[in-house]
C-alpha cells in the first residue's frame, strides 16, 4: 500500500513514509549530517576559483577544503554514473582506490540533468527549476528533455519554437564569473549541444574522442597558462551509458572504469605539482526488475487525472494533477501497478523536508514540480510512453534516493 505524505487526511503507514525510510536508512536524504553534498564540492571549487556570486559556505563545505586546498590549477572531472557501488571495479592500487577522500551525497533527483544544472549555477535543484530527464513547462504547455533540449512528445528541438535554454533555468551559469582561465572538455557527440553551449558561456569548449586525446588536451591547456590559474571542467559519460544498458555490476562497466582509472592515473602523473585533480560522480544506479517497470500511455487510467504526462524521472515521476481531482488520483495511483512501489509525496511536503535542497522553491520550480512527487520505496520505474515511442529497455536506472543512487565519492589526486 502506498500513501500520501503531507495530506490533511490520514497519514500512510510509517513503513511507506519517506521520513521514516530516511530514519531507517532504507532511503538516503540528500542533506546528510555526516557527508558533504555534491553542491558543497562544486561551490568550494568555484569559491576557490574566485567567483563572488556564492552564498556563505555550509559547514560541510569546509571539509571539502581540507581535501582539495587552493591549488593553482584545478581539474574537475565528473564521471557520469560512477556511484560508490561501482567501487568493486576499482583496480587495486589504482588512482580511484588510492585517491579516495570521502563519501559525498548526490543531489535529488539523483540524475544528470539535475546535477549538471546545479554544477552550472552553483544552486540547489529547488532553485534551478530543472526536475529531471523530463521537465514540465506549464508556462509553455509542454514537457521537454532539458539536456538534448527537445520536446518529449514530438522530439522537436526547442530552439525551433523560440524557447532559449536560458528560459529553462532560473539562474545563469557561473563559469564566466570565475577569475581563472577556464576550459570545458566534453565528448565530441555533445560538444555542440544546447546545454554545453549554455553552460560554457564565453569560455572555450574542447571536444574529445578518446581518453588519450583528452589527457593531452588538459595537460597542454594547463601548460599554456603562463602562470595564470586554470579551471578545467571535464565530463565523462561512458560508465552511465553502459550501466543503463548492462547494469553497474557488468563486465562492460568494469572494463570502462578500469580504462578511466588508467586515464586518471596518467593525468595525475603528468599534471604539474601546483595542479589538483578532483574527481567525483553525479549519481550511481540501481537495477530495476522488469516486474517493477510500469508502462503507461495516453490511454492509461492515470492520465485522465493529469494536465500533463508524468515528468521528472521514471524513478521519480512528478504528477501535475488536475485541480479538484487530487484524492481521486491518489486512489487510482494506489490501485495501479506502480502503487506498491512508490509513495506519493505532496510537493509542499517535499519542499518542507528539503528533498530538493535547503532553499525555497523558485517560482519556476513551484510551477514545474506539480502536485505529487513519486518516491520509489524499492527500485522501480513508471514509464510514460508517448505515441510512436517504445518503452524504456534499461537494465540500470537512477534518480531516486536509494544508497546505490545517492552515494558518490570524492577522489583527490596527489
Amino acid at each position: 500500500m502506498s500513501g500520501r505524505v503531507g495530506d490533511s487526511g490520514s497519514r500512510p503507514d510509517r513503513s511507506t513514509d519517506p521520513v521514516a525510510l530516511f530514519e531507517s536508512g532504507e532511503l538516503l536524504h540528500p542533506l546528510s549530517p555526516h557527508h558533504p553534498s555534491y553542491l558543497d564540492l562544486v561551490r568550494y571549487l568555484y569559491r576557490v576559483s574566485g567567483t563572488p556570486h556564492l552564498p556563505p559556505a555550509r559547514e560541510s563545505e569546509h571539509r571539502i577544503a581540507g581535501f582539495v586546498g587552493a591549488p593553482q590549477h584545478i581539474v574537475f572531472a565528473l564521471v557520469d554514473g560512477m556511484g560508490l557501488n561501482t567501487a568493486v571495479h576499482f583496480p587495486s592500487g589504482g588512482f580511484l582506490e588510492q585517491s579516495y577522500a570521502c563519501e559525498i551525497r548526490s543531489l535529488f533527483p539523483s540524475t544528470t540533468a539535475v546535477v549538471l544544472t546545479s554544477t552550472a549555477t552553483g544552486r540547489w535543484p529547488a532553485d534551478n527549476g530543472i526536475t529531471g530527464w523530463w521537465t514540465c513547462l506549464p508556462e509553455y504547455e509542454r514537457v521537454v528533455l532539458p539536456l538534448p533540449f527537445v520536446d518529449r512528445e514530438t522530439g522537436e528541438p526547442q530552439a525551433n519554437t523560440g524557447i532559449e535554454y536560458a528560459d529553462l533555468v532560473a539562474h545563469p551559469p557561473m563559469l564566466d564569473s570565475l577569475s581563472r582561465e577556464v576550459r570545458t572538455f566534453v565528448p565530441a557527440d555533445i560538444a555542440d549541444g544546447s546545454f554545453t553551449t549554455w553552460i560554457r558561456g564565453r569560455r572555450p569548449v574542447d571536444a574529445f574522442g578518446s581518453l588519450e586525446e583528452l589527457a593531452r588536451a588538459i595537460v597542454d591547456f594547463v601548460a599554456s597558462s603562463e602562470g595564470r590559474p586554470t579551471f578545467s571542467h571535464v565530463y565523462l559519460s561512458k560508465v552511465d551509458a553502459l550501466s543503463h544498458r548492462y547494469g553497474y555490476y557488468s563486465t562492460e562497466v568494469c572494463a570502462a572504469i578500469q580504462r578511466i582509472d588508467r586515464f586518471l592515473r596518467r593525468l595525475d602523473g603528468e599534471l604539474p605539482r601546483d595542479a589538483r585533480l578532483v574527481v567525483t560522480a553525479d549519481h550511481g544506479q540501481v537495477v530495476v526488475d522488469h516486474r517493477r517497470h510500469t508502462v503507461i500511455d495516453r490511454e492509461s487510467e492515470l492520465m485522465r487525472y493529469l494536465d500533463y504526462p508524468p515528468s521528472g524521472e521514471a524513478t521519480v515521476p512528478l504528477f501535475h494533477v488536475k485541480s479538484g481531482l487530487e484524492t481521486e488520483f491518489v486512489d487510482a495511483f494506489e490501485a495501479s501497478d506502480a502503487g506498491s512501489s512508490f509513495v506519493l509525496l505532496d510537493s509542499e511536503r517535499a519542499e518542507e523536508i528539503e528533498l530538493f535542497g535547503p532553499a525555497p522553491f523558485s517560482d519556476a520550480m513551484r510551477r514545474r514540480i506539480g502536485t505529487f512527487v513519486g518516491i520509489a520505496t524499492e527500485p522501480a520505474m513508471l514509464d510514460y510512453v508517448p505515441p510512436g515511442e517504445k518503452p524504456l529497455t534499461m537494465v540500470g536506472a537512477h534518480g531516486g534516493l536509494r544508497a546505490d543512487e545517492m552515494r558518490i565519492g570524492l577522489f583527490v589526486g596527489a
